[in-house]
C-alpha cells in the first residue's frame, strides 16, 4: 500500500477539496505530487412506477457541457462517511426534490466508488418501487431538471445506444435491475434488443 508522508490542502470549498500528497510507494520511491479530490458521497435512485416505467431526469451537466439523461440523485450535505441508513435518508430527500415522486418501498442496493484513483467519494444506489407523484419539484437555483418516465423495456436499448451515459446511472441501473430480477422474476422482462 501507499503511505502518505505529507499532505497539503490546495483548494477547499463547500463542493470539493483538493489535496496534494507526497506518497511513499512499496518500492521505496516517493511520489511527490499526487493529487486527490475529496467530494461528498452521492445517492442515486432507480425508481419504477407501478406501470414499470423508470423515472429519469434530464439536466445540463457543465463538466461535459451537455444535457444528460440520468437516474435521480445528488451530493449529500455532509462530507462525513455515512451509513447506508443515513445515505438512504439523504438520497430519498434528493429523489423527492428532483422528481416530486415518493415511494413506500425505498431499499439499499449497494455502493460504487466514483473513481478511486483520484476521488475519495462513493455513490450509494437505491431502488424505489411503485413510485407516485406527490408534489412539484423543489429544485436548487442551479437545477433545471425535466422528469421522464421511460418504459422499462426501453431502458436497455437506451443504455446500449449511449443515451444513458453517466457511469453512476449505468452501473446503478444494472445493479438495481439485477437485484429486482432476483427478487421479482415476473416483474423483469428483457428488452427485445
Amino acid at each position: 500500500m501507499w503511505k502518505s508522508v505529507r499532505s497539503v490542502e490546495m483548494l477547499s470549498n463547500p463542493w470539493l477539496r483538493v489535496r496534494r500528497d507526497a506518497c511513499l510507494l512499496p518500492t521505496g520511491v516517493t511520489l511527490e505530487d499526487y493529487y486527490v479530490v475529496e467530494e461528498n458521497d452521492t445517492g442515486s435512485v432507480v425508481a419504477l412506477t407501478p406501470e414499470r416505467e423508470l423515472v429519469m431526469v434530464e439536466q445540463y451537466q457543465h463538466g461535459i457541457g451537455q444535457m444528460c439523461l440520468e437516474i435521480p440523485g445528488g451530493y449529500f450535505d455532509t462530507p462525513a462517511q455515512l451509513s447506508a441508513q443515513q445515505a438512504s435518508e439523504q438520497a430519498w430527500r434528493e429523489f423527492r426534490e428532483e422528481t416530486g415522486y415518493d415511494s413506500a418501498a425505498f431499499e439499499y442496493v449497494g455502493r460504487i466508488m466514483h473513481q478511486p484513483t483520484r476521488l475519495n467519494s462513493r455513490a450509494f444506489i437505491f431502488t424505489a418501487l411503485d413510485v407516485y407523484p406527490v408534489s412539484g419539484q423543489q429544485l436548487d437555483v442551479t437545477e433545471n431538471i425535466t422528469v421522464h418516465l421511460i418504459p422499462l423495456d426501453e431502458v436497455m436499448d437506451l443504455l446500449r445506444g449511449g443515451m444513458i451515459g453517466s457511469a453512476i446511472s449505468v452501473a446503478g441501473i444494472y445493479m438495481a435491475l439485477d437485484q429486482l430480477r432476483r427478487r421479482f422474476p415476473a416483474l423483469m422482462v428483457e428488452s427485445n434488443g
